[in-house]
């Protein structure tokens, strides 16, 4: 099923829409910053997340998944509940180098596993949020959608 359009705030519609990184490029590249965006999320993707070999879904958000012109990056949570501790050093080690990826590849990158962060960050992520809500003009807590990539 393609990722629905956006609604009427410049938002996924509510719910999780399972789509592959082509599908995203195909709706939300449509300047040449957002372009470079995707570029550097697949150069992330093909350099430090695919070389671990870990079968994790990717939920992929922020600003990047509405209707703004000129995002700053890509969130990206990889979810890894699945992971047994003792295989989780690589992913670790990718989240204790966030500011690197940031800078590297316009990735904000986040963990869901409940050995280490409490909060469901993929839940967190399906509600506006304080900065997109202020520039939307809409209510914190309005829920919204959320991609879903099985690299």
């Amino acid at each position: 099923m393609p990722i629905p359009a956006l609604d009427h705030h410049g938002l996924l519609p509510t719910g999780t829409h399972d789509c592959s990184i082509s599908e995203i490029e195909q709706l939300f590249c449509w300047n040449p910053h957002r372009v470079e965006l995707i570029s550097k999320l697949k150069d992330f993707l093909a350099q430090r997340w695919l070389p671990l070999g870990i079968q994790a879904p990717l939920w992929v958000d922020g600003s990047f998944t509405r209707k703004k012109d000129n995002p700053a990056d890509i969130d990206v949570v990889v979810d890894v509940a699945h992971v047994p501790l003792a295989d989780m050093g690589p992913v670790l080690a990718l989240y204790c180098a966030r500011d690197q990826l940031k800078a590297d590849f316009s990735v904000d990158f986040w963990v869901k596993h409940p050995a280490f962060f409490l909060n469901d960050l993929t839940s967190f992520f399906c509600y506006a949020g304080i900065k997109a809500a202020a520039e939307l003009g809409i209510d914190s807590q309005q829920i919204k959608g959320i991609l879903r990539v099985n690299p």
